[in-house]
């Protein structure tokens, strides 16, 4: 983790990573007025505009930008049209007499990781607290507010000790934008990066992982309850908190054993996918040997969503296979692989008592997987190759019994016929030009050619 104190501010790029001009509709930006009846002035731009006007409000006071954009020119929920970001508004200094310090911030990434959430995308100095956001890889519609508004309740939650603003959790709240003033802060209030990676993650992953550690980590007993005491509204009554049936179908989620837990596998799968997205320096793209494995595992995992789960005789064949892609992707090492085997094993059925672990069903995995690392090699049919198992396509399909139906769904592991079809579908006519070259060849072995004289006939 790398904390750079004050880092350099720029609200142009933090609008345009919210708000791309291909997403369309409108953005708000919002100041606080010093004269004049209003005490708020608001306007609502095409996010095509965005940049000249957000490149304007550097050093300006009290400036803010909604982190939704919205159908009209209205700041309301209801007209919300998308979401890049999940956020928390820490507001420690008013609420727990704490500055915003690079310890604070270290904070922020340790109950981050301590919870088993990834770390912060953006951490914003807002003048007198700080913003926490993690962004999306795609922003979210208007149909996954709900969903939305579970993962801020969750997030509020399990940050609820360091100052966390229970008010805001609104979708279309506005946020101080980096490069302005915060008039009420003691000495420099200009708002300022304290992190920004702009990582992005998937709002389904996030989601799972914030909902598996809400039970987990969240404050309990008499440290709760002070906690919770500060956090009142204008009426005396405690914040609520969130609902203990949600809490519960969690638990029963994460804990159930008789069937695929797919939200333990995408979780599984989401501590893995942020890996994969943020090092493409070090994996050379989508065309890599370590990409392929990698899309080889989401294929497996997406099979097993598409049947419904995995059943009890398929368990050992998935795990098997799942785990190799996973090793020779290299996000798992030898060193974890059975802590991560334990890890995908618990999102399968097991009432029976299902441990592959136990009976060394992979032991001679595990050792193919050191050998590997090692940079062993072993001869097959005369060529060095790595040690760990690396099936065709046509293995995996037969192996599976993966249907032609089933391959439409998956990214790497295809049969001949569907790459053809794909192709087809990618270049426009190729298929009516390969039909015209087989009704052609057709036609000329139709034609029944004229028998040749023989040579004993032109001798004479």
């Amino acid at each position: 983790m790398d904390i750079v104190a004050n880092l350099s501010c720029d609200p142009v790029g933090e609008a345009r990573f919210l708000h791309s001009t291909e997403a369309g509709g409108y953005v708000a930006i919002c100041s606080k007025v010093s004269s004049g009846e209003a005490p708020w002035s608001e306007v609502l731009v095409p996010t095509a505009k965005l940049d000249a006007l957000v490149g304007a409000t550097a050093g300006k006071l009290d400036t803010y930008l909604s982190q939704a954009s919205f159908i009209r020119r209205q700041r309301r929920v209801s007209l919300v049209s998308s979401m890049r970001c999940a956020y928390l508004d820490l507001d420690c200094l008013q609420l727990m007499g704490v500055h915003v310090t690079d310890a604070f911030i270290r904070e922020i990434f340790d109950r981050a990781a301590q919870v088993g959430l990834p770390e912060p995308s953006q951490i914003v100095r807002s003048g007198r607290g700080a913003y926490a956001k993690w962004f999306f890889t795609v922003p979210i519609t208007a149909a996954q507010l709900p969903q939305w508004k579970d993962l801020t309740n969750c997030l509020q939650e399990l940050f609820l000790h360091m100052g966390v603003d229970r008010h805001a959790k609104d979708i279309a709240r506005v946020l101080r934008l980096t490069g302005t003033i915060n008039s009420k802060a003691e000495g420099d209030g200009t708002v300022r990066f304290a992190h920004n990676s702009e990582k992005t993650y998937e709002f389904g992953y996030l989601c799972s992982a914030a909902a598996a550690a809400l039970p987990l980590y969240c404050l309990t007993g008499k440290d709760r309850a002070e906690v919770l005491s500060r956090y009142q509204d204008e009426s005396n009554t405690p914040t609520k908190t969130l609902g203990g049936a949600k809490t519960q179908r969690i638990i029963t989620s994460l804990t159930s054993v008789g069937v695929t837990d797919f939200d333990a596998l995408d979780i599984f799968t989401g501590r893995h996918q942020p890996i994969m997205a943020f090092e493409n320096g070090s994996l050379g793209g989508n065309k890599t040997l370590r990409a392929l494995n990698w899309h080889r595992f989401l294929d497996l995992r997406n099979l097993a969503v598409l049947r419904g789960g995995i059943g009890q005789g398929s368990r050992d064949i998935f795990t098997f296979w799942m785990l190799n892609h996973l090793a020779l992707s290299r996000f798992i090492t030898p060193e974890n692989f059975e802590r991560e085997a334990i890890s995908l094993i618990q999102c399968l059925p097991r009432n029976d008592g299902f441990n592959p672990l136990r009976d060394g069903s992979f032991s001679t995995l595990m050792r193919k997987f050191w050998d590997s690392t090692a940079g062993r090699m072993v001869v097959f049919n005369g060529t060095e190759r790595d040690p760990l198992y690396t099936p065709t396509n046509d293995k995996l399909i037969d192996a599976f019994g993966i249907t032609d139906e089933e391959q439409k769904s998956l990214i790497t592991i295809i049969g001949a016929s569907e790459k053809r079809r794909r192709a087809d579908v990618r270049y426009p006519g190729r298929a009516d030009r390969r039909q015209d070259r087989t009704n052609r060849m057709q036609g000329k072995r139709s034609i029944n050619p004229v028998p040749c004289a023989s040579r004993s006939d032109v001798i004479g």
